[in-house]
């Protein structure tokens, strides 16, 4: 799973880096400063928006990951659930490991996150492939894995 975040001052996907700011909310409660998303786009036309959170030292949280699959060139609007397909996860890490997720494709439909994108900055282009800085907000709500016995959620809110 690609990874998924948020930041004032720009995305920056694939190990975020970028100021933010957001709170994670219901069997944990932070907030965090530091994530990114980014928007890929292979010669194929097919893309990834992809980002992720780091979440301060202390926190129970861990290997956060938001992916959004896309085609094309990067473009302003909402991405994900309810429409759209999505995978993003969040582990907890509170007396052992425990999985939140949300997974939105042709056959399941667990969680819900929401990108929106207000603008798009174009930092590479090789020719064969792409790569965007994103700015808008995410809204995710995150749900345990199915069957796996935990109870609760995780709803994350940030602005990028």
């Amino acid at each position: 799973m690609a990874a998924c975040g948020a930041g004032n001052n720009g995305g920056g996907g694939g190990g975020g880096g970028k100021r933010c700011d957001g709170t994670v909310a219901g069997n944990v409660s932070a907030t965090f400063s530091t994530c990114g998303f980014t928007w890929t786009e292979g010669a194929d036309r097919s893309g990834l928006i992809g980002g992720d959170i780091t979440f301060p030292s202390g926190v129970p949280l861990a290997n956060s990951s938001f992916a959004f699959p896309v085609s094309g060139d990067a473009a302003t609007g909402s991405y994900g659930s309810p429409t759209g397909d999505s995978a993003c996860e969040v582990d907890q890490t509170t007396n052992g490991l425990h999985s939140f997720v949300v997974i939105h494709n042709s056959t399941t439909a667990i969680g819900a996150a929401t990108l929106n994108v207000t603008s798009v900055v174009l930092e590479g282009d090789t020719g064969a492939s792409k790569l965007w800085t994103l700015h808008g907000s995410l809204s995710a709500t995150l749900v345990p894995l199915p069957n796996s016995g935990d109870s609760g959620s995780l709803v994350v809110q940030a602005t990028f």
